[in-house]
């Protein structure tokens, strides 16, 4: 009996062993079987996204063949040859721009040098001219000038000594002017004097009368004086 129990226990253990080794593999190969499943679903999400990406392709292609029909695709490419031949005069004319802007570059160079050579030789002229001037001054240039010196000097001389004589002028016909003015005053009051008038007349004595006549005479001749002084 014990012998039996024994075995039969036995038998089970076995069945269950078994049993966790059929376990085991298939939960081993259901892991195998999702990391295939995995992948098979990653490529296949690949797949997908290429097809779309072919149906994008196809969608394109199909619109540039619309946009490649005869008519505007002749029209493309004569648009596309105008701009060729637009770009390419553009190449020339900027060619020509570039090559006179170099000989404009050189002509002004040029022309500034020679601008420099010319200002300083000027310069060195002026400096030679001045020079000469002040050490080796012409003898026709010194005597002109000592002319000139002395026309100038002369009219000074000849405009102070006018100056001088209106001002001697002006004070002898002032004084003269002055000195008429009194003796009109003097001349013009009557001859009134009752010891000359009233006196008895001797022999010889002149009346008032002849001192009026007098005094008319002595009027008249200090005035023409005094105007032809004037």
């Amino acid at each position: 009996m014990g012998d039996r129990s024994y075995r039969s226990m036995s038998t089970e253990q076995l069945h269950v062993v078994r049993l966790l080794k059929d376990v085991k593999d298939l939960t081993e190969s259901l892991s195998h079987q999702d990391a295939q499943i995995s992948d098979a679903l990653r490529r296949a999400d690949r797949l997908t996204e290429r097809i779309k990406l072919i149906k994008k392709y196809q969608d394109l292609v199909k619109k540039l063949n619309s946009y490649w029909s005869r008519d505007r695709r002749h029209a493309l490419v004569a648009g596309l040859q105008d701009e060729n031949r637009r770009i390419r005069r553009l190449q020339e004319e900027n060619a020509s721009l570039q090559e006179e802007l170099t000989a404009s570059y050189d002509t002004l160079k040029s022309v500034v040098e020679r601008h420099r050579s010319v200002v300083s030789r000027i310069e060195d002229l002026d400096k030679e001219d001045t020079e000469r001037e002040l050490h080796q001054k012409p003898l026709k240039d010194r005597d002109r000038s000592e002319k000139t010196g002395a026309i100038l000097r002369l009219l000074d001389a000849f405009f102070l000594a006018q100056e001088r004589s209106n001002a001697v002028d002006d004070l002898l016909i002032d004084r003269l002017r002055k000195e008429n003015s009194i003796l009109r005053e003097l001349l013009n009051d009557p001859c009134t004097d009752t010891s000359t008038c009233n006196g008895d007349l001797e022999d010889g004595e002149r009346t008032p009368a002849d001192d009026d006549s007098n005094c008319d005479d002595q009027t008249t001749d200090i005035t023409q004086i005094s105007f032809s002084s004037m």
